[in-house]
């Protein structure tokens, strides 16, 4: 941009603002977050149906399979299918490519020559024929499997912040997205030991593979299967799971179950995608999952399991008996890969030679697949995606430099789906209520309990972030979660402290230890939840003594922002206030560092640029003034999970510059969206002497009452009574308070 142009837009913002702005309009690199792509990724997420950049593969294993007009809505995606039929309906050029053994002879791999081979799969030839037309991202997928659109649960960039899984055993996905008793299809069944829930919050290498569930007929173990259909007495499988849980990251050193079902890999794991013959196609699958894991460690890659990512009908044509080799082969190729190592002096297509070889040795596979690595090598060469990492000792789990990560405990929910229990041969109903309700004697409890009837107040699409100052405010989670759990199916806890959080429970919730500094900056709590990546429509914050009233909190819009009216406004340029928090260094002063960083970061044009200039056009626009901020309890408000990149990226400049929440919040949301998007709405903030008129100062027309102490007031016979007689019948939706009796 020339100097003039940046001249006249500075004297712009200077018509709307007294404090002087350097403003530029050009967008460069974002702030690298979890969904945002930053300058490096742009490639991998910006591809159109025709312009080469994300392919879908998938292969016909039947000759029942002969139509994939199924996939017509998936617009942004080339496909190219393989299979041994001449003819396919629904695959029209020129999107979608279809490959056969008549068509293939002329296209210029040296693996065509194993195309005649018996059990060699073609869909090789379809990954080479993507990457051939500048392929950056390649979805392996199996016929029938329907990618839930848009396809976000994948990530594109090239770096991301996710949870490392930090368990010693084989990682069995399927526990960690709700259903604790089954194992996906490859799982060595050898591996019995309990698996970790501790998962490290890291900024990391996006994972190159990354897999992802299919709901409905998902693939299990025959006897599993089996068992489910008796259980559920139905005669296919539509089998749920946690669809808000965050994504897992394994990393070198350990293993899980990848097939070729529904995974997706970027450039970087292209040379890892071949399949190898077994016989089977499923099979084929698993060996290539397990294969390519090893050689990832070699490259310090972790893979991701991203949770739900597609769901599939029943296939009548499918062989579900197949399934019995596999945890066969998984317990043997387990074994094998653990104690294989490659020598430091190879390169990583002589280590891939090696270990192929060694695997062809212990009969996992014929030998036929050695020939076939080879002829893959030199396509992948012709074709210019031979691997360029170096390989790197990962005995330890390499982060970032400096890089400090965050503990996390994570427990997932069951809210929309069963879980069946293969041992009593039932389903699993886990109400929040079940163990231990807060008030077994009200009716409407026992109501709750008989029925099993979903809350009428549901926020299944949130998840609400409940904060913890102090370690010995753990204890509170024991009153807080069965409060709201059975409306809010998922819950994070957020504290200072994970050895005091086992202290107070039993391992079956949530808890990022992310007030590691004092509440002055626990703002960093909704910030971590959003770069683990939550499956949520918006983040919902709240102390462990605010009481929520659900019978007016569900009406409003889960795409706005939500704060209390209770808005203290100041002016910059007047240093002396009453309120103690403006004086301080996090108040004013720290926050004036934060406005100079953004103005440098908009100036240079450095990662964030966009989201600077975003801010301040915005504020600008919603309060005319950057002179003004504003102060306000920060006990209660949601922020909605589009605004996640900009969020994450204004509180990691408060954080940096150490501005207290009460200032920090406050102020930047007048500047992350449109002020009609920001419902600013009526609650109770009680301090001093009124915190012991609760039930005085109540009323039913309020969003939120903050403080409500639960730990002490549920103690006491006034105030359980008051709760269980009054407030949770108003929970249940039951009657309506008489605003008089509020005020007696």
């Amino acid at each position: 941009m020339s100097a003039i142009r940046r001249k006249l837009l500075w004297l712009v913002v200077l018509g709307f603002c007294t404090t002087s702005v350097l403003f530029s309009v050009t967008h460069r690199n974002r702030f690298p977050s979890t969904t945002e792509e930053s300058s490096a990724s742009r490639r991998y997420t910006r591809g159109s149906g025709n312009d080469g950049n994300r392919w879908m593969v998938l292969s016909l294993d039947s000759v029942y399979h002969t139509d994939v007009t199924y996939l017509d809505d998936v617009t942004d995606w080339n496909i190219v299918v393989s299979g041994a039929q001449p003819y396919l309906d629904g695959c029209r050029k020129p999107r979608c490519t279809y490959l056969h053994p008549k068509n293939i002879k002329d296209l210029p791999f040296y693996s065509i020559r194993h195309a005649g081979e018996k059990g060699y799969p073609l869909k090789n030839i379809a990954y080479l024929y993507a990457m051939s037309q500048s392929a950056e991202v390649i979805y392996d997928l199996e016929y029938g499997v329907k990618p839930i659109l848009p396809m976000n649960n994948f990530i594109y960039s090239h770096h991301t912040h996710g949870l490392i899984y930090t368990g010693n055993t084989t990682f069995n996905h399927y526990k960690h997205f709700g259903q604790p008793c089954l194992h996906p299809v490859g799982f060595p069944t050898s591996v019995n030991a309990t698996q970790s829930k501790m998962f490290d919050l890291c900024y990391v290498p996006t994972p190159p593979m990354q897999h992802g569930i299919v709901s409905g007929e998902t693939h299990l173990y025959h006897d599993q299967r089996r068992k489910v259909l008796q259980i559920s007495k139905e005669t296919s499988l539509n089998l749920q799971f946690d669809t808000m849980a965050p994504p897992a990251f394994v990393p070198p050193g350990r293993f899980s179950a990848v097939t070729a079902g529904n995974t997706l890999f970027t450039r970087k794991a292209f040379w890892i995608m071949l399949l190898p013959t077994s016989g089977n196609s499923m099979l084929n699958g698993v060996i290539r999952g397990y294969i390519s894991q090893r050689l990832l460690w070699e490259t310090n890659d972790a893979v991701g399991h991203m949770g739900v990512t597609a769901k599939r009908n029943y296939d009548k044509y499918f062989n579900f008996r197949d399934a019995v080799m596999e945890s066969n082969i998984a317990n043997v190729l387990v074994k094998e890969l653990e104690k294989w190592t490659c020598d430091p002096s190879n390169s990583l297509q002589e280590c891939f030679g090696i270990l192929v070889k060694h695997i062809v040795s212990e009969g996992v596979i014929d030998e036929g697949n050695i020939e076939s690595m080879k002829s893959w090598m030199r396509d992948l060469e012709n074709i210019n995606i031979i691997p360029d990492s170096q390989r790197i000792y990962f005995n330890k789990i390499q982060y970032a430099e400096d890089q400090i990560c965050t503990g996390m405990h994570f427990a997932p929910s069951q809210h929309n789906h069963k879980i069946y229990n293969l041992t009593s041969m039932s389903v699993v109903v886990q109400l929040p209520w079940d163990n231990k309700p807060i008030c077994p004697e009200v009716d409407e409890v026992k109501e709750a309990l008989r029925s099993g009837a979903p809350a009428k107040y549901l926020f299944t699409d949130v998840l609400l972030i409940v904060e913890i100052n102090y370690p010995q405010l753990y204890s509170t989670t024991r009153i807080v979660e069965p409060i709201y759990r059975r409306y809010f199916p998922n819950i994070l806890f957020c504290g200072p402290s994970m050895e005091s959080f086992h202290q107070y429970n039993n391992g079956e919730l949530s808890h990022v230890q992310g007030i590691t500094e004092g509440w002055h900056y626990m703002y960093g709590c909704i910030a971590y939840a959003m770069k683990m990546n939550y499956r949520a429509k918006g983040y919902l914050h709240i102390g462990d003594d605010t009481f929520l009233q659900l019978w007016n909190l569900h009406k409003l819009p889960r795409d706005h922002v939500w704060f209390n009216n209770k808005l203290n406004v100041f002016n910059r340029s007047v240093l002396n206030s009453p309120w103690r928090w403006w004086k301080e260094m996090e108040g004013r002063k720290n926050y004036e560092q934060v406005l100079h960083e953004l103005k440098d970061i908009s100036q240079r044009g450095t990662e964030g640029a966009e989201l600077a200039n975003r801010f301040y056009t915005m504020y600008v626009r919603n309060r005319q003034s950057l002179d003004l901020m504003f102060g306000s309890t920060c006990d209660f408000y949601y922020v909605p999970n589009r605004l996640k990149d900009m969020f994450v990226f204004l509180i990691s400049l408060l954080k940096k510059h150490k501005v207290i929440i009460e200032v920090g919040v406050a102020t930047v949301l007048q500047g992350m969206d449109r002020q009609e998007n920001i419902e600013y709405i009526p609650g109770k903030l009680i301090f001093g002497e009124d915190r012991g008129r609760v039930q005085e100062l109540f009323s039913s027309d309020d969003y939120f009452f903050h403080p409500m102490k639960f730990g002490r007031w549920m103690k006491t016979d006034e105030g359980r009574t008051f709760f269980c007689e009054r407030l949770l019948p108003l929970l249940e939706g039951g009657v309506q308070f008489p605003p008089k009796e509020m005020h007696q």
